[in-house]
């Protein structure tokens, strides 16, 4: 049984975007890179399950404790976006 992202998740995953102030191109991108157990793309946050969110989660925490306190009013670029670790076992 695939178990949905919860409410709770959701917010988080948006107020991280607004934390990392990712513009929709480059939200989009991150969301797209966890397809579903069918192998569709993932277009909104509520298409997530609870794993995919948690991992998400974990990613996008990832890039903002890694930007130093000066920096977090930057965009994360797409580049950066790339260069976090998509598999949910690599971020901590």
């Amino acid at each position: 049984m695939n178990v949905v992202a919860t409410p709770a998740q959701i917010k988080k995953i948006h107020t991280l975007k607004s934390e990392l102030r990712l513009d929709d191109s480059d939200y989009r991108v991150l969301l797209e890179s966890y397809a579903s157990l069918e192998g569709t793309p993932i277009w909104s946050s509520k298409d997530l399950s609870y794993d995919q969110a948690s991992s998400l989660i974990r990613t996008m925490e990832h890039i903002l404790n890694r930007t130093p306190s000066f920096k977090k009013k930057l965009n994360a670029t797409l580049n950066q976006i790339r260069l976090v670790p998509r598999n949910k076992n690599i971020v901590p």
